[in-house]
């Protein structure tokens, strides 16, 4: 296991951070990963766990929590975000992988009579929840440091139900190539969009 703290000074002034990481928790295989960190005027939290044989199947399962919460009297907003995942990945096809999951999301807005206009019309509590669902070709040589080979993926999510429902698409692909044993080249493409389902 890793254990990690750190304290820093920048845009939101004095910042703490504390990691926690266990890659064989409970002598099970589990990774957990807990992570917290506080400025003066944000406070972030997470708790992240993985199973990559589950049940011995060879699939990956996953499960996570964050919650951050800003506090900017400065701009006249307090809001808190909290997101809840679960999902799974397994080998679908040879080198061809299928990951669903499901993603559960709480915005809590408030605002003063500092806030600006945009930030009014936004307030107020939205949820969503969505089923995402993705495919990935993974022809690369190794997952870690690959020298050769290729990743393609695509990613979609659907709102199962959505205060402004939107539809979120994700691709990208990485070419690597070894020109020698101490040169590796990439190539690398992202792309994502978001589209609103809301007329409003």
């Amino acid at each position: 296991g890793e254990i990690a703290a750190g304290a820093g000074v920048g845009t939101e002034g004095t910042s703490f951070s504390f990691t926690v990481q266990e890659n064989n928790y409970l002598g099970k295989g589990l990774t957990v990963d807990a992570t917290l960190s506080a400025s003066e005027e944000s406070l972030r939290g997470g708790l992240n766990i993985s199973n990559p044989n589950y049940n011995y199947s060879g699939n990956l399962v996953y499960g996570g929590i964050t919650s951050t919460t800003n506090d900017k009297p400065s701009s006249g907003y307090e809001n808190t975000i909290t997101n809840l995942n679960l999902g799974t990945k397994f080998e679908q096809y040879e080198d061809l992988y299928f990951t669903p999951g499901l993603d559960l999301s709480f915005d809590d807005l408030r605002v003063d009579g500092t806030a600006s206009e945009k930030l009014k019309k936004q307030a107020g509590d939205f949820t969503e929840f969505n089923f995402r669902y993705g495919l990935e070709m993974d022809k690369r040589d190794r997952a870690f440091m690959p020298t050769a080979g290729s990743i393609v993926s695509f990613t979609q999510s659907l709102p199962i139900f959505a205060d402004q429902p939107s539809l979120f698409n994700r691709f990208s692909y990485s070419k690597y190539h070894g020109f020698s044993d101490d040169v590796i080249g990439a190539i690398k493409f992202y792309g994502a969009t978001i589209t609103a389902l809301d007329d409003d």
